[in-house]
């Protein structure tokens, strides 16, 4: 039996367009997919297993703040806590700058049962989005330029603002694109300097306001003026100030000391101590951590002691015998 060509072609038609309507619509929607979540790099941040190959997966629309931040670590252990050994729905969005998946998280947990009147009792499983948790604890901004349109990140975020909680305790929380950026909202390091609160590894530690990192393999901490912090890769815990630092055992990095003690000046006479660093008299400003040799115990003949000590130029100078 024979098929006339007309009709051949009317059904060609309708296969193309059913084909092009698949296509399109498959398009239109995101990609979801089920894995088990095998690790937290950081707050927003994770690794999903998909078909056996670890992903890594960004949380869309939301930034925590970096490990070496406030409230960095406690973005991750929430984040561990909510999602770590258990399979998620990945609901992927866009990809970012670095080729990093951008994916909306959710997973289900169960709550416990509800029991009924007619003795009948049914478990509770309650889905959540993990990026929307991480806003509404206030461990996470929401990213206005990556969800401008996401009305629920954006209420998340202002309740948890007025709530206080999280990270908007701060009264000046720098978001990590700042951080990063190296704009943050500390005061110039002379004006920091302000009490001794006592002696670490014969290096005098001095109150900051702004917490520093220490290296958790090599036991170092860096001040946030250290030109050595932003190549740090393992500088994940986070110390209030030098001496909560010291207390948990870490040490000063050499190159941080001698940038903290370059940085320092001096007003006055007054502002000007004289110390014995390693066989050699050096004028320091009081208050400011000393250099990392002023640690050592070098063994020399003990140098005449010099007349005094002076400020030039908001720097300490040494003056020798002799010197008027």
């Amino acid at each position: 039996m024979q098929v006339p060509r007309t009709a051949l072609s009317a059904l060609g038609w309708l296969l193309a367009g059913c084909l092009a309507l698949s296509s399109g619509g498959a398009a239109a929607a995101r990609v979801t997919f089920k894995g088990k979540v095998v690790g937290v790099v950081d707050g927003d941040t994770i690794t999903v297993l998909r078909d056996k190959t670890p992903v890594k997966i960004r949380l869309h629309g939301v930034a925590a703040p970096l490990l070496a931040q406030p409230f960095g670590e406690q973005a991750r252990q929430l984040s561990s806590r909510l999602v770590l050994g258990k399979v998620v729905e990945v609901e992927i969005v866009a990809k970012d700058v670095r080729g990093r998946l951008e994916a909306r998280v959710h997973v289900t947990t169960n709550e416990g049962t509800d029991h009924y009147t007619d003795g009948s009792h049914a478990d509770v499983d309650i889905t959540r989005c993990l990026n929307e948790e991480l806003v509404k604890a206030g461990l996470a901004w929401w990213d206005r330029n990556a969800a401008p349109q996401d009305k629920r990140l954006a209420q998340l975020e202002a309740a948890a603002r007025a709530a206080r909680r999280g990270l908007w305790a701060d009264k000046a929380p720098v978001a990590p694109w700042d951080w990063q950026r190296g704009k943050r909202t500390q005061q110039p390091l002379g004006v920091l300097m302000g009490t001794q609160i006592g002696e670490a590894h014969g290096t005098a530690t001095v109150d900051v306001t702004h917490p520093v990192s220490g290296n958790v393999k090599s036991r170092v901490y860096h001040w946030f003026t250290c030109p050595d912090l932003r190549t740090c890769k393992r500088c994940s815990a986070a110390f209030k100030t030098p001496a909560q630092a010291a207390r948990a055992g870490f040490r000063p990095h050499r190159a941080c000391m001698q940038a903290a003690s370059a940085a320092a000046t001096c007003k006055a006479d007054g502002d000007c101590d004289l110390r014995l660093c390693c066989c050699r008299w050096r004028a320091l400003v009081k208050g400011a951590p000393a250099p990392a040799v002023c640690a050592r115990r070098c063994r020399c003949k003990l140098p005449p002691r010099p007349r005094g000590v002076r400020c030039v130029g908001g720097r300490c100078e040494v003056i020798r015998q002799g010197h008027r």
